[in-house]
């Protein structure tokens, strides 16, 4: 079985703070968003495809 690499799409880094998230990512720049619950979090990922 042979297995493709993944191709490299952008990197986003989210920031949760009570009920806002901040989001940053590389290809579509800077968000922010809201939830239903309070939380914190910080979130570092890649995305790929």
């Amino acid at each position: 079985m042979f297995i493709r690499g993944n191709k490299f799409y952008s990197l986003y880094f989210r920031i949760w703070m009570a009920k806002t998230v901040f989001i940053l990512v590389s290809k579509e720049g800077f968000k922010t968003g809201k939830k239903n619950r309070n939380a914190f979090k910080i979130i570092i990922g890649m995305v790929s495809y």
